[in-house]
């Protein structure tokens, strides 16, 4: 008996195997098999099992394949071939299901005459990724004509984390057109019902780079709007309330409403952007985004919470549908292409974050000097790094060099500071207030050419176990931290490295008291993402400290009691005496304590963070920091703590400071980004 509709979504909260999958089909869509053949997952009476050797597929192209059984054929006039697939790992491995789809299709030259073969378009794949409450079901249809070259088509849900708008779509609309059919001798009707259940909306080419960055805006403004609403409709209680309030309890306090939605829908569009470029050949095959690149657990819990309760919300006028169909035709290469083919020159990716700003919120534009540094001045500032380590340190490899610093200290004749492994690398950097992650992709970058400067080698292999290991960066706001996670998976994607960690952490660089608590919703990531925040503070020794700093200088209201800004480097902590002293207590002795005023400004506790860093714990070290100007002073109460500089206009107005310690002597240099500076000798 067929079940009522409103329990659709319940039944697919209990589908956990193959055996009950065939139980769905046989109950709720009328297959003519016998339920009783397969209780306990074991499906011998109506499956049999395929070796990839019989399909002449080495088992080392299949290597997340568990097993491979098809359905015996139930109907003489059955067109399609039901297969069902089981593999490890969380994800769809569309490559490995494509090597499947090469033996199974009929081939314009005649294959394995022994070997039933069919069309692309009559393939049916059943596949279970995953395990326990991660487990994913997705049913497979393919279109096309080449089977190297497939359009993937899914339905595909989690059980236990799918949200129940997303179940009952699937139920109520999608499922039933897999229906058995009355009269099965209608092979071409049959084909067509079947096809009805993975029709997907119908995409539009878009032609330019200004045309894509206007339509994301437009999608990213009106989800920003729903969430909006519907976090005053909710008043407190409801699933984005309480995500909400998580994140403003433990991670930000200063999160509200506005600034919320804005970073989800920042963060969902951008998302959708990055999952086409990195998947584009299973890009928008299912409405479950699981090919978003990111490597961080907490990242991909909190974007993965925030699609379910978009989806769950069925936000009306969000469009976030049509924009992936939209991005399914457009060549989205050619465009990224011919953004890094401009006079501007540089990353396409920031550059088009930068132009996607601009249509989405100029506010937010002027507010993104957050976290946009120009380009000109990053490849400057990180070149001149490379340079130091090479001509002042002795490290061939510049920023890519692996020698130990038992060696690097011998060479260069100081004393081995406590408490450091001599075996670990020399070369170890962070950006403190990272942004967007526009330094973290240029140190990539230039890593690469100076690893391939000093000789051949595997550079995927080097950029995974070595360089990536050896960088670090610190983010305060959501959105910019977000961004620079998909910027360097985009990165690293380019380099042909998937699916690595980098240490690109959410936290106050400036507080060095170590969070308590954990999220309810996202438990074990965010206790993972605050440990090793605070670890990092505790034991991290970095000789480089790259970056441009935030600009915000502090002003209160009358009567305002609540803590002062500056954490560690004004106030200290535990075993730390405050930093700024070093430079307010000569001034006050001097009787100039009337000019401190304007020393309490963000990015002067930065500035004496990194200096502390990279000079004082204890020498050598290289610190580069930006010293471009501010465009203008933010008010405190917004989230995004602008740090709008001139040099955004102009990056000639754009100085770097770049100081050296060695053997407990400083040098510095304060340079134009225009400019080669001559550096003292050694």
């Amino acid at each position: 008996m067929t079940a009522e509709p409103a329990d659709h979504a319940e039944l697919l909260r209990r589908i956990r195997t193959f055996a009950q999958v065939f139980q769905y089909l046989v109950d709720v869509l009328g297959w003519p098999l016998d339920a009783d053949h397969f209780e306990d997952d074991d499906l011998t009476a109506v499956t049999y099992d395929w070796d990839p050797d019989e399909l002449g597929i080495p088992d080392e192209k299949l290597r997340d394949l568990q097993r491979l059984r098809q359905m015996a054929p139930i109907s003489a006039n059955q067109p399609w071939g039901v297969f069902f697939l089981e593999f490890t790992g969380s994800r769809l491995p569309i490559t490995q299901v494509r090597r499947l789809l090469q033996a199974l299709v009929t081939k314009k030259r005649v294959g394995n005459p022994s070997r039933r073969t069919w069309q692309l378009d009559d393939l049916l794949f059943i596949v279970i990724t995953g395990t326990d409450d991660s487990v994913e079901l997705h049913l497979v249809a393919f279109r096309g004509r080449d089977p190297q070259q497939p359009e993937f088509r899914t339905l595909a849900w989690r059980p236990v984390q799918s949200p129940l708008q997303h179940l009952r779509r699937l139920g109520d609309e999608l499922l039933p057109c897999l229906e058995w059919p009355h009269d099965d001798s209608d092979v071409e009707a049959w084909r067509t019902g079947w096809r009805e259940a993975f029709k997907l909306p119908a995409g539009q080419a878009i032609k330019d780079a200004a045309r894509l960055a206007e339509r994301m805006a437009k999608t990213a403004r009106d989800l920003r709007d729903q969430i909006t609403e519907a976090l005053e409709d909710e008043q407190g209680v409801g699933p984005f309330s309480a995500l909400l309030e998580e994140i403003r309890t433990q991670l930000v306090s200063d999160v509200n409403n506005e600034s919320f939605a804005d970073m989800c829908a920042q963060t969902l569009v951008y998302g959708v952007l990055s999952s086409r470029v990195t998947d584009p050949e299973g890009f928008g095959s299912s409405p479950v985004l699981s090919t978003v690149p990111l490597a961080n657990p907490f990242l991909e819990e909190f974007f993965e919470q925030v699609h379910n309760q978009a989806e769950s919300l069925d936000l009306p006028g969000s469009d976030l549908p049509q924009l992936i169909a939209d991005l399914r035709e457009t060549n989205v290469e050619a465009i990224l292409d011919q953004i890094g083919s401009t006079a501007k020159g540089g990353d396409p990716v920031i550059h088009f974050y930068e132009n996607f700003l601009t249509c989405y919120d100029r506010k937010t534009r002027i507010d993104a000097g957050a976290f946009y540094t120009p380009q000109p001045a990053v490849e400057f500032m990180v070149r001149m790094v490379d340079e130091v380590l090479r001509s002042r340190f002795g490290l061939a490899s510049g920023i890519a060099d692996t020698t130990p610093w038992r060696e690097v200290a011998q060479r260069n004749g100081f004393k081995m500071p406590d408490g450091i492994d001599p075996d670990e690398p020399f070369v170890s950097m962070i950006d403190p207030a990272t942004g967007t992650g526009t330094f973290l992709v240029e140190w990539i970058r230039r890593a690469r050419q100076s690893f391939e400067s000093d000789g051949t080698g595997d550079w995927p292999r080097h950029l995974r176990e070595r360089v990536l290991p050896s960088m670090h960066a610190f983010e305060l706001m959501l959105a910019p931290y977000t961004i620079a996670h998909l910027k360097v998976a985009l990165e690293l994607h380019n380099a042909g490295v998937g699916n690595a960690d980098t240490a690109i952490l959410l936290t106050n660089t400036l507080d060095h008291a170590a969070r308590q608590g954990q999220l309810a919703t996202m438990s074990d990531p965010v206790a993972e993402e605050g440990k090793r925040g605070a670890t990092l503070k505790e034991q991290g020794r970095f000789t480089v400290v790259i970056g441009n700093p935030p600009y915000d200088r502090e002003q209160r209201n009358l009567g305002d009691t609540s803590q002062r800004k500056g954490g560690v480097v004004r106030h200290g902590a535990p075993g730390i005496d405050p930093l700024l002293a070093a430079v307010t207590e000569p001034m006050k002795a001097a009787g100039l304590g009337h000019h401190l005023k304007n020393v309490y400004n963000d990015y002067v506790y930065f500035w004496r963070w990194a200096v502390w860093q990279a000079t004082e714990l204890p020498p050598p070290g290289v610190r580069a920091w930006s010293l471009s100007s501010p465009l203008r002073p933010t008010s405190t109460a917004s989230p995004w703590a602008a740090y709008a500089t001139r040099s955004e206009r102009r990056s000639t107005n754009c100085g770097s400071s770049i100081s050296v310690v060695r053997a407990g002597a400083l040098t510095s240099r304060t340079t134009s980004s225009t400019s080669s500076p001559r550096w003292p000798s050694p």
